[in-house]
């Protein structure tokens, strides 16, 4: 359900034909241009439902896309409702409901809540069994007085975080926006309180996100509220021990005493501990290289390696990748342990769009909820899945190629003419060759190319053809990219599904007991088997190598298994894999997986095209029995399983 915010944004939007800028509408209702995408991506679930849906553009912004039909039955359900309170969401019913049990401590009945919620008793008392539900999971009991109401009953920690954890649901910024309207402190003294902590954050050099500063607020206006009504929060010693080591706790002192002045009253030294615990947990927009922590950084780069391996995507040399995850996992691991819940608006379209991203991250997530004892939930992880995307989309803009063979009638003049334009126009065009027309029935054949650019019309082959001049004019370019988008969004489709394991790994592409001195002749031998199958170039065969000797050898990603890979513009030809068991195991210099019995090589054309295949390779490893055939089993074992995989 739509708030009234959501709802004017979506009214707005259809009235509307053109693209208007995220920052434009921010401005419009003064809030963060994130807080606008979140509401957008509400607003996109909502109208999917009636076939619509929002287009987005970098340059122009978005565009609400729906028929008229539709848009007419959109707008009736908008116009039903005009004010706020007539249709808040559960989620926001409840943390209002929470909100004023906290606020006014005291008995209120179930009157007083439709009366502020305007809905029915009914309604009321069915939304407070869900609080009474959701309260539990936090120690807190919501009491019944007979004929009187309901109040709460709990350590006020325990209150506090459930308040806290509700909230980052309902969002910050509605969180902030219903205590501006329904708290005690007036507007002036909250505008105080914000001013005075900015300062402290940037006195500190900790740069919060909007939503968190946002949400910083939120807590401390209700704390100086608690503290007058007498509820003072507890710290354990244990938790005081650990919260003293942070340079948080110096900033959250800080923050204390700025309470005391706005307040105009004391505030225990516990409380400076909570807000240590918010600023742990906060979201930051980056993290001083010298004050990461090194174990987290080493935990870090185990799960980038072991997402590298199973996405065969080689992530380890993504410094804005490392950046990145190591700025998101500090807050994440602390807003884990002490149970403070961050609720990721973005969830259901990332698992829709990056499902398979997604089942990577769940799938390694044990190598930091092992070393750190929490347990990642699913908003973590999609935001996690997040920075792998952004990752892969950095390399596909930086690294995706296409191949073209070249044909001209003319001299040799016009066709360095054609390649340098091409060049010029089309960086990403790779000329593996230039042949003359009445050469290219014998000649295309022998290369792996996406397309044929020709300056002369030629019949029809298995490989699309581009028809241009040498000069390669507007008209040419046009042409060029509207046929490499197009081709774009054919692979996108493709990638949905992509080759099965079996497709992939053919038995010419298996040698069992192979005798090898090094991990590099293991490589050697297995990176051959693609070369003489034409699925790599041998340059391919040294990149491998060089990985490992650049990298260390990360490649071993599971016991006793090594995936040796290089970058798709190194060589590769096709995807393809090839699995070596060797007679004798070798060491790669990897510290637990070390001895390598089984040395798979792959070759990934793109960052998305080989994951199915690979997910099916990662789940016959995983399997003690199946990992046992590949480790001991003949080859017509070995064949039989990788059948059975690829029908999973």
């Amino acid at each position: 359900m739509l708030n009234e915010r959501q709802r004017h944004i979506l009214h707005y939007l259809t009235s509307v034909n053109t693209y208007i800028k995220t920052s434009e509408l921010a401005e419009e209702y003064h809030i963060s241009e994130r807080t606008i995408r979140n509401d957008l991506y509400e607003i996109e679930s909502f109208v999917s439902k009636e076939g619509g849906g929002i287009n987005r553009s970098k340059s122009e912004g978005i565009l609400l896309t729906i028929n008229f039909k539709d848009k007419e039955n959109i707008l009736k359900q908008v116009n039903e409702v005009t004010n706020f309170q007539n249709r808040l969401s559960p989620i926001e019913r409840m943390t209002t409901l929470l909100g004023m049990l906290i606020q006014k401590n005291d008995v209120i009945s179930s009157k007083e809540f439709s009366k502020l919620l305007n809905v029915s008793r009914r309604t009321t008392l069915v939304d407070l069994k869900h609080l009474k539900k959701y309260l539990k999971k936090s120690n807190v009991d919501l009491l019944y007085v007979k004929n009187k109401g309901f109040s709460l009953k709990g350590k006020e920690y325990d209150i506090r975080r459930s308040y806290k954890n509700i909230s980052n649901k309902f969002g910050d910024s509605m969180g902030l926006e219903w205590l501006l309207n329904n708290s005690d402190m007036d507007e002036g003294t909250i505008v105080q309180l914000k001013e005075r902590i900015s300062t402290i954050l940037y006195n500190y050099s900790l740069q919060l996100t909007d939503i968190a500063l946002e949400g910083l607020l939120v807590h401390i206006s209700i704390a100086i509220q608690r503290l007058k009504q007498g509820n003072t929060i507890q710290i354990s010693e244990t938790q005081w021990e650990e919260l003293r080591k942070y340079k948080e706790y110096q900033t959250a002192k800080e923050v204390r005493k700025a309470m005391e002045v706005v307040s105009k009253q004391e505030v225990p030294e516990d409380e400076a501990g909570f807000i240590t615990l918010h600023l742990l947990g906060a979201k930051t927009f980056y993290q001083q290289p010298e004050e990461m922590d090194q174990d987290l950084k080493e935990v870090a780069n185990k799960f980038i390696a072991k997402v590298s391996f199973q996405c065969g995507v080689d992530f380890m040399d993504d410094e804005l990748l490392t950046q990145g995850l190591l700025t998101h996992l500090k807050p994440s691991i602390y807003r884990l342990k002490y149970h403070l819940d961050l609720d990721n608006p973005m969830k259901s379209y990332i698992k829709k769009e990056y499902g398979k991203l997604v089942g990577v991250i769940v799938h390694n997530i044990h190598v930091l909820e092992e070393e750190f004892s929490v347990r990642f939930n699913e908003d973590e992880i999609c935001y996690i899945a997040l920075h792998f995307r952004a990752a892969i989309e950095r390399k596909e803009v930086n690294g995706e190629r296409v191949r073209a063979l070249l044909v001209c009638g003319s001299g040799v003049g016009t066709v360095q003419l054609l390649k340098s334009r091409l060049n010029r126009f089309f960086p990403n065009i790779i000329v593996v060759d230039c042949v003359p027309y009445h050469e290219l029935e014998k000649e295309i054949s022998k290369y792996e190319i996406d397309y044929i650019i020709s300056t002369v019309p030629i019949p029809e082959t298995h490989v699309p053809s581009i028809l241009v001049n040498p000069f390669i004019d507007k008209e040419d370019r046009d042409k060029i990219s509207t046929t490499l988008n197009h081709q774009r969004e054919n692979l996108i489709e493709e990638r949905k599904s992509g080759p099965v394991l079996e497709e992939v790994l053919k038995p010419e592409l298996i040698e069992l007991n192979v005798e090898v001195e090094t991990w590099q002749s293991a490589v050697r031998k297995g990176g051959q088997l693609l070369v003489r199958d034409g699925k790599v170039e041998p340059r391919y065969i040294e990149a491998m190598i060089e990985m490992v000797k650049e990298h260390g050898p990360y490649v071993v990603l599971d016991k006793g298994v090594a995936m040796p890979h290089a970058r798709p513009n190194q060589g590769v030809n096709s995807l393809c894999l090839s699995l070596l068991r060797l007679k004798k195991p070798i060491e790669f210099g990897h510290e637990t997986n070390d001895p390598v019995h089984l040395v798979i090589c792959l070759g990934s054309i793109d960052s998305e095209t080989h994951l199915n295949a690979l997910r099916q390779l990662v789940m016959l490893l995983n399997d003690k029995t199946t990992k046992e055939i590949l480790l001991e089993g003949d080859k017509q074992s070995i064949i039989d399983i990788i059948k059975q995989g690829s029908m999973k």
